[in-house]
């Protein structure tokens, strides 16, 4: 079973890797250059942008994932939770990148270095104290929906924390988002997509 979790769990962290596209990066960089100019439709502008990207990114990698487990069964016990993983996983990702930008680093990594691994051990501890009265084995899928959970509640909590900082946010200046903004974005993911996947083949 620990086998098939750390397979799983390497084809998930894969597939966010791809889902991800960079944009973490690109979005700290940029979103740290316009919030301290004030210009707020540009900042507005890459946000959006960048919420089309992962939308499309992750979808690719969600077919990427289901096209691997038509090619290998080994995937077939946590196929579900699996793909349930990878957009909650690379949202958090960028959303960690957001909220750097906007000056809240420790804001950006507590959700999943801090209050996922507290829910993931606050879950397996009540599933330890109810093995007391019905003793059950927690298999690979019911660890792999553990980790669901304890990323879910991780991400309510990181979702509350930017809708928080984008409304708090001081601004005061708008400018008009420029064409070549998203050229310019563009270019930046470029070497961070190449460094991924070097990465991933390695």
């Amino acid at each position: 079973d620990f086998g098939v979790y750390s397979y799983t769990t390497t084809a998930v962290y894969i597939a966010v890797m791809v889902a991800q596209t960079g944009l973490p990066t690109v979005l700290l960089r940029f979103v740290t250059e316009y919030r301290a100019k004030l210009e707020v439709q540009r900042l507005l502008s890459l946000l959006s942008w960048g919420r089309r990207l992962l939308v499309a990114a992750t979808s690719l990698s969600l077919a990427g994932l289901l096209l691997w487990y038509l090619l290998d069964p080994g995937l077939n016990r946590g196929i579900l939770p699996a793909l349930l993983l990878i957009p909650i996983m690379a949202d958090g990702a960028v959303r960690s990148g957001i909220l750097r930008g906007l000056g809240q680093p420790l804001l950006g990594l507590l959700p999943e270095q801090t209050v996922r691994p507290l829910f993931h051990f606050l879950i397996l501890a009540a599933l330890g104290a109810l093995a007391h009265w019905r003793p059950a084995r927690l298999d690979v899928v019911g660890a792999l929906w553990v980790f669901v959970a304890a990323l879910s509640a991780a991400w309510l909590i990181g979702a509350y924390w930017l809708r928080r900082e984008l409304r708090q946010d001081p601004v005061a200046e708008s400018t008009v988002s420029r064409i070549e903004d998203g050229i310019i974005w563009r270019r930046s993911l470029l070497p961070i997509l190449l460094m991924g996947a070097a990465q991933t083949l390695n």
